[in-house]
Formats: C-alpha cells, structure tokens, sequence
C-alpha cells in the first residue's frame, strides 16, 4: 500500500495582507511550485486551493514556514556574498602574480642588479605597488645604468617622440 502525499506542502507567505501565497502542489506524483493569489478579505474574493491550504494549514504554520523561508535566503545570500569575495580576491591575487611575471620579463628589471627594489616588486600586495616599483627601477636603470640613451634634448629615442616645443607668445 501507497502512502497518500498531501496535495499541499510548504506555504508560505508572498503578501500576507492580500492573501498570496507560495506552496508546492501535488501534480501528479511530482509537487510544483505554485503561487496562489486571493486578493485583499474586504473583496471577498475565493480560491480554492487557497482554502484547502488554510484548512491544512494553520496561519502560524504558515508564517513559521515564511520567516524560516526569510532566514534560508538570508543564509544563501550571505555565502553567497562570501563566495563573491573570494572568488574576488582570488582573481585580484592571480592578476597580481601574474603583474609581478610580466615584470620581470622586462629585460631591464630582468638584468637589474638592485636586489632591494626587485625584492620589493616581489613583495608588492597591490597592483599599484608593483607598478610604482617596477618605473621606479625602470627609472633608475635609465638614468644611473645606460646614461647615454638619452638625446641631448632630454628625449629618448625609442620611447618618446620628438615633439616640438609649443609656439612661443609674442
């Protein structure tokens, strides 16, 4: 012999006032989510399946199950806001590992002999860290290591144009 499934189960309270409700009915032999709307007591309006819940059902049970329902989502929302801040941070600490690589394929941090700021980059835990450390090298390694790079302008070959100087005022 079969065990007979209640034809309604879990309701909850959408809008209490109203008289709307979510439960799960038995269709079939699978329960479906379903939304049962009344409208307001003072318009008299009727649906069955809402009295058949309310028979079943006490009004406390039902906003027993409504705020254990609040409580779940809350709970989901907070892992769910949890994993969102690790995932982030995961990716922010891939991005700056991956900063810190590309920095020391540049050749001259690569060649560069000042173990104290490549130790720096190294231990950099932000993004701009790294950056500022990485020009700060790049800066020294341009001025101190190959002082001849530069035109006697000021400009360098390579990495800056020749751009004229702005039209003086008369």
């Amino acid at each position: 012999m079969t065990e007979e499934k209640a034809k309604y189960r879990n309701p909850r309270w959408i809008d209490k006032e109203n008289r709307s409700l979510f439960c799960e009915i038995l269709v079939g032999q699978n329960y479906r989510p379903a939304q049962i709307n009344v409208g307001n007591i003072k318009e008299g309006l009727v649906n069955e399946d809402f009295n058949a819940v309310m028979e079943i059902f006490t009004e406390e049970d039902i906003d027993a199950n409504t705020e254990a329902h609040k409580n779940v989502v809350i709970e989901q929302e907070e892992k769910d806001a949890e994993q969102r801040e690790v995932h982030r941070n995961r990716v922010m600490q891939e991005a700056l590992f991956n900063m810190k690589l590309e920095a020391f394929e540049i050749p001259a941090i690569k060649n560069s002999d000042d173990k104290r700021i490549k130790k720096l980059i190294r231990k950099a835990k932000t993004q701009l860290e790294v950056q500022a450390w990485v020009t700060t090298l790049l800066q020294m390694e341009a001025l101190y290591q190959v002082p001849n790079m530069f035109k006697p302008d000021g400009t360098h070959p390579e990495f800056a144009p020749d751009i004229p100087e702005p039209p003086t005022e008369p």
